[in-house]
């Protein structure tokens, strides 16, 4: 369990750091398609969420990608307003899952993403207190 978390992080930050030209495209678009599979076994089988409401997240996080995208784009918009603008889609798309989750999901699902976080910045670290591998 412990290994596939790993890689799953290794892959999620690999594919959110990594922009290459258009020969890469298919590349990042398959391992697009293997990052959001892990991360969506890890959601059903730690949060117990259904797949609707999986796919309703996913939803909500590519149209906030595709915004952001878009925005990064056009040069017509200052950089820094650029990144006031992202934080504010940020801020709605956190609001859209919070409200499709309820507070209490919600929290789990934050509480997932550190615990995955911490975990991915040092694997080999053990588990926080409380905690065992199989979160």
């Amino acid at each position: 369990m412990k290994s596939y978390k790993t890689i799953y992080f290794l892959l999620m930050f690999f594919l959110i750091g990594h922009h290459s030209a258009e020969a890469q495209d298919s590349d990042l678009i398959n391992l697009k398609y293997q990052v959001d599979s892990l991360q969506r076994i890890s959601l059903r089988d730690s949060l117990n969420f259904n797949d609707s409401t999986i796919t309703a997240i996913y939803s909500i996080r590519d149209a906030l990608l595709d915004r952001i995208e878009i925005l990064r784009q056009d040069q017509g918009v200052d950089d820094s307003l650029k990144e006031i603008m992202i934080t504010d889609l940020k801020n709605q798309s956190n609001e859209n899952i919070k409200l499709l989750l309820g507070d209490q999901a919600y929290q789990n699902y934050l509480a997932m993403i550190r615990t995955r976080t911490i975990q991915s910045i040092n694997p080999d670290q053990s588990p926080l207190a409380g905690e065992t591998d199989d979160n």
